[in-house]
C-alpha cells in the first residue's frame, strides 16, 4: 500500500488567512505594519455596498491614507492594470488592498508585479518576476477565484484578445481576510457563476495529473462543502451559514489548485473568454460536465467519488456509472442555478476550430487528467453548442 504515497511533492500555503464574520471591520489593526498608504484597488459595484465603507473607515482609523482605485473590470484588463500602476507611483503608495472578486485580485497582483519589477504583463508572463510585490491584502467579496491563496493572476491582453496568466509565489497575498458576512449582498448570478468556478478548481485539482495525496483530500473537502451549498447560496444569499461554506470550499479549492494546476476546462473557458470576454465561471460551468466526462474512463475511481461527494446515490453502481451520474449532477447543478448555455452566449461554431488550436497551446492543457487533442477539444466545444 505505501508505494502509492512515496510521490515525493511540494505544499505551498499563504503566508495568514483570517477567516470569519465580522473580521473585515478591523482590518485596519490587521495591515498596519504594512504601510502608511495603501492603494485600494476595486470595481465601481463595491463603492456602493455596505461593507465597503468600514474598509476605508477601518484603514483611516488607524492614520492611514488609503488611495482609491476602481477601474476594476470582470476579465481585467492590461490597459486598467497600466492605469493603476501609473496612479500607485503618482500617489507614492506603499501597499495594495484588494476588494472584490478575482478580478480585483487578479488586477491588484498585477499592479504590484509592474510597479515591484519595471515590466510589462507580457515581460512578466514570459521571463518572471525578479522582485517580490509591495504588501498585497486580499479581501475576496466572491466565493469562487481563489485568487486571494493562489499564485496566479490571469489579465486580458486587450490588443491580442488573449489572456496572460502570470504564476510566481510572489504573487501570493501577505494576508487574505475572508469575511463571510460580505457576501451576503452578492447577487444570484454572480453567486452560481463564481461557485462554479471553485467547484472547477476543486474538481480539476482532484483529478489532474500531477494531484498529491494532500490536494486530494483538500479538493474532495471543498468539492463535497460546495456541492452541498451552492444551490441555497444562490436561491437563499442572506443565510450566513451557506455563505460561509460556500466561502470555506472556495478557499480549499483554491489552496488544493494552487499546489496542483488545472486541466482542460480551464484551458476551453479562459481561450474563450479571451476572444469573447465571457463571465469565467459562466464558461468553467459550461464546459465542467463535458470535460469531466471524457476525462472520468482515464481514473474512474476518482470520478466515482466526486460522484458522492455530490451526495449522487452510487450505491450497486459501477465506478463509470457512478462517474457519469456526476456528470449529469453537474448538468442539472447548471440548470438549477440559472447557468446561460453557450448557444445562448455571443460565442459563434465558426470560432471552434481556431479556440480548439489555442487550446493546444493554454497552460493547462497538458495537466489534463486525459490527453487530449485539438479535434477532441473541437468535438466538446459543439457538444457544448449543441446541449448535448
Amino acid at each position: 500500500m505505501m508505494k502509492n504515497f512515496n510521490k515525493s511533492f511540494t505544499f505551498f500555503m499563504p503566508t495568514r488567512v483570517e477567516f470569519g464574520t465580522g473580521r473585515i471591520a478591523n482590518i485596519g489593526e490587521e495591515v498596519a505594519d504594512f504601510g502608511k498608504k495603501p492603494m485600494v484597488v476595486f470595481d465601481k459595484i463595491i463603492r456602493t455596498l455596505p461593507f465597503f465603507g468600514k474598509v476605508i473607515k477601518s484603514l483611516k482609523s488607524i492614520g492611514l491614507t488609503p488611495i482609491v482605485f476602481d477601474q476594476v473590470v470582470p476579465n481585467p484588463r492590461d490597459n486598467d492594470v497600466y492605469d493603476g500602476v501609473e496612479l500607485y507611483r503618482e500617489e507614492k503608495c506603499d501597499f495594495l488592498v484588494a476588494v472584490g472578486g478575482g478580478s480585483s485580485i487578479d488586477t491588484a497582483k498585477a499592479i504590484g508585479a509592474v510597479v515591484s519589477n519595471n515590466m510589462t504583463i507580457s515581460e512578466l508572463e514570459s521571463k518572471g518576476l525578479n522582485n517580490s510585490l509591495p504588501p498585497l491584502v486580499a479581501v475576496p467579496t466572491t466565493s469562487g477565484t481563489g485568487s486571494e491563496v493562489t499564485l496566479y493572476s490571469v489579465i486580458t491582453d486587450v490588443k491580442n484578445h488573449n489572456k496572460m496568466i502570470l504564476a510566481d509565489r510572489k504573487l501570493i497575498p501577505i494576508l487574505s481576510i475572508l469575511d463571510p458576512e460580505i457576501t451576503l449582498s452578492l447577487p444570484p448570478g454572480p453567486t452560481a457563476g463564481t461557485g462554479m468556478d471553485a467547484l472547477t478548481h476543486a474538481i480539476e485539482s482532484y483529478t489532474c495529473n500531477i494531484s498529491t495525496p494532500l490536494t486530494d483530500g483538500i479538493a474532495l473537502y471543498a468539492i463535497e462543502l460546495i456541492a452541498k451549498y451552492l444551490k441555497k447560496a444562490v436561491s437563499e444569499g442572506s443565510n450566513l451559514e451557506v455563505r460561509a461554506g460556500m466561502m470555506l470550499g472556495s478557499l480549499m479549492a483554491g489552496i488544493a489548485f494552487n499546489n496542483t494546476d488545472l486541466g482542460s476546462v480551464h484551458s476551453m473557458g479562459e481561450v474563450m473568454g479571451g476572444i469573447f470576454d465571457t463571465p469565467h465561471g459562466v464558461s468553467m460551468a459550461i464546459f465542467l460536465p463535458y470535460v469531466l466526462d471524457y476525462n472520468k474512463d482515464v481514473a474512474p475511481k476518482k470520478h466515482a467519488l466526486i460522484a458522492r461527494a455530490f451526495g449522487v446515490d452510487t450505491y450497486n453502481l459501477s465506478d463509470i456509472e457512478a462517474a457519469t451520474e456526476g456528470v449529469k449532477f453537474i448538468k442539472e447543478l447548471n440548470r438549477v442555478i440559472n447557468i446561460p448555455s453557450l448557444s445562448s452566449l455571443n460565442v459563434t461554431p465558426d470560432s471552434f476550430d481556431m479556440m480548439a488550436d489555442l487550446c493546444m497551446k493554454h497552460v493547462c492543457t497538458p495537466i489534463n487528467a486525459k490527453p487530449i487533442n485539438k479535434e477532441t477539444y473541437k468535438e466538446l466545444y459543439r457538444e457544448a453548442y449543441k446541449g448535448k
